[in-house]
């Protein structure tokens, strides 16, 4: 889909024959003085949109910051609550296993209803 050489070939002769070879030096440089004006406009616009956009760029960058900083935060608060409630659950733990001995300290133990009465009973 591209233009092969016989192509340029009769444009150029085209050129050569409606123009004249007086002419050709003055369309080519109106075509590079065209060409390079397209190319700095480009770059203009190129330009004004990164400056547009650096603005906003670096807002980008530090709602991100934020946003990493927020979830780091949130993460040490979740590690702390969950060593806070690991240190209540054992100490819970203790508390009842303690609270079962002294229980059973102060209580005898009840004899079931099936077992034997061995107690002595007055005569």
């Amino acid at each position: 889909m591209g233009i092969g050489g016989g192509e340029i070939f009769l444009i150029m002769l085209f050129v050569l024959i409606f123009f004249g070879a007086d002419k050709i030096p003055e369309i080519a440089r109106g075509l590079g003085k065209g060409i390079s004006e397209f190319k700095k406009a480009a770059d203009d616009i190129k330009a004004e949109i990164n400056n547009s956009t650096g603005g906003i760029r670096n807002d980008l960058e530090d709602i991100k910051s934020n946003i990493i900083n927020g979830a780091s935060d949130v993460k040490d608060e979740v590690q702390q609550v969950q060593t806070n409630v690991s240190d209540t659950v054992t100490t819970d733990e203790a508390s009842f296993d303690i609270y079962k001995e002294v229980r059973d300290l102060k209580e005898p133990p009840q004899p079931s209803k099936d077992a034997p009465d061995n107690t002595v009973k007055p005569r």
